[in-house]
């Protein structure tokens, strides 16, 4: 960690101890808040385990968190009463018909439903925010009402929706950019997870300056953290072993991964060394497999290839233990859990300067390297150079162990608190912690750096 870094740590924990303080005062009412999510754990997914994340952050700080999603009917309590998770498939109804499946009528269907949810929940227990994320305007239909709303973004439905597209496809996705673009404009408050993002989602909304729209760092979940710092790092004179976790969506760089793979291991058999070996999280086996079938991947690449399957964070802590690196060649990453959780276990990433999650953490903190090109050949070609390099390789390790400390769930929490109290326009955040202003153009400079 150079020295500016060390100022900056140091002034954010000074900031996260001023914003405990001021809102040690509040503990007399308990601030009650909604969670909106198309799934939460067991269902494993980037986006649920954000939500989770927040959920928990949350609680720890006395707040009361109702968790709507649509992935299952019933209630659920967690965390002693804190945090309760509410089902809202049912709201869905049975719509069998062939127009309830259009992929129009279908987004509509489910913003009606989060708001039937929400509304009849409120009328019950009043909710003080309603925290939603961008994609796929879950939160349409709650805008303009009595509870402020605010709008967390991930990757948008157009990020989604990439690869080829036909006649509907494209309607979709255009359908789904005006209603993503409204709930945004339309919200008390928005947030980023970092500022580059906040950037491109201004520019993509049309979002006025001046309105409260911050960067809120996600955690990184404590279990990897603790689990770095014994961390073994595995032989670099035996196999290659790398990690990908993610799914087949175009922004994640999946077919590139496995691309890439493929040629590590023709390169190393050509070389007689030993073989490089790939495990994927995320995927079912039927869902890899076809996807291996349809990559034309060689059958001994293929039996190189180990599926984990979607498994637990505990699991994920294992599986990326007994790796030496982690392929990431997102286009696009909402959170970048992925860069900081390797970071956390010491393992050197192999991201791409397309996404700028992966300039804003893995090239500013040096935890691993950019491809600059998303592509198989560059993809390998950085493998090769990095771990052809041990000191390069204990660099990376080293930076990404000193790189995870500030990103607690308890700055989350506070700053997510701030956002929620600035929409119900109980306390405002000063104009310099916007995420507008000269630090947002530092970071866009560095990131067209690392494109160049």
């Amino acid at each position: 960690m150079n020295y500016l870094q060390h100022i900056k740590s140091a002034l954010a924990r000074t900031r996260s101890a001023k914003r405990a303080a001021d809102m040690s005062g509040d503990a007399s009412k308990t601030m009650h808040v909604a969670l909106l999510t198309l799934t939460f754990p067991p269902t494993m997914s980037g986006l649920s385990r954000e939500i989770s994340e927040t959920a928990e952050a949350l609680a720890d700080e006395g707040i009361h968190v109702r968790v709507f999603t649509m992935d299952r009917d019933g209630r659920e309590t967690l965390r002693d009463g804190k945090i309760e998770v509410i089902g809202c498939r049912s709201e869905l109804g049975n719509h069998e018909s062939s127009i309830a499946q259009l992929p129009m009528v279908r987004h509509i269907r489910v913003a009606k439903a989060f708001s039937n949810a929400v509304t009849a929940e409120h009328q019950k227990r009043p909710i003080d925010v309603i925290d939603v994320p961008n994609r796929f305007a879950l939160g349409y239909y709650l805008t303009g009402r009595e509870v402020p709303l605010v709008v967390r973004n991930v990757a948008p439905s157009r990020q989604e929706l990439l690869g080829d597209a036909g006649a509907i496809e494209r309607a979709e996705r255009d359908f789904l950019d005006r209603r993503e673009k409204r709930t945004a404009q339309l919200a008390d408050a928005v947030i980023s997870a970092n500022r580059p993002i906040a950037e491109s989602m201004r520019e993509l909304y049309e979002l006025p300056y001046g309105g409260i729209h911050r960067v809120v760092r996600p955690p990184v979940n404590h279990a990897f953290v603790e689990a770095g710092k014994t961390a073994y790092f595995p032989d670099l004179r035996g196999p290659l072993k790398l990690v990908f976790v993610g799914n087949t969506q175009a922004r994640k760089g999946f077919d590139e991964a496995l691309k890439a793979f493929e040629i590590l291991f023709a390169q190393a058999r050509a070389d007689g060394t030993p073989r490089p070996e790939l495990t994927i999280v995320g995927l079912d086996n039927e869902t890899l497999h076809a996807n291996i079938k349809r990559l034309g991947l060689s059958t001994g690449a293929t039996r190189q290839i180990t599926n984990a399957g979607r498994i637990t964070d505990a699991k994920l802590v294992d599986v990326l233990m007994n790796c030496h690196g982690v392929l990431a060649p997102s286009r696009y990453q909402s959170f970048g859990h992925v860069y900081r959780e390797a970071a956390a276990l010491g393992r050197p990433v192999i991201a791409c300067a397309a996404d700028p999650s992966a300039v804003e953490f893995v090239y500013s903190t040096g935890s691993g390297v950019l491809a600059d090109r998303c592509t198989p050949q560059g993809i390998a070609d950085k493998v090769t150079e990095l771990f052809n390099d041990a000191e390069a390789v204990n660099t990376c390790r080293v930076s990404g162990l000193n790189s995870v400390g500030d990103y607690t769930r308890r700055d989350t929490a506070l700053r997510t608190i701030e956002v929620y109290r600035a929409a119900m326009k109980l306390t405002p955040i000063p104009f310099w912690e916007l995420a507008y202003g000269q630090e947002m153009e530092t970071v866009s400079a560095a990131s067209q750096a690392a494109l160049r």
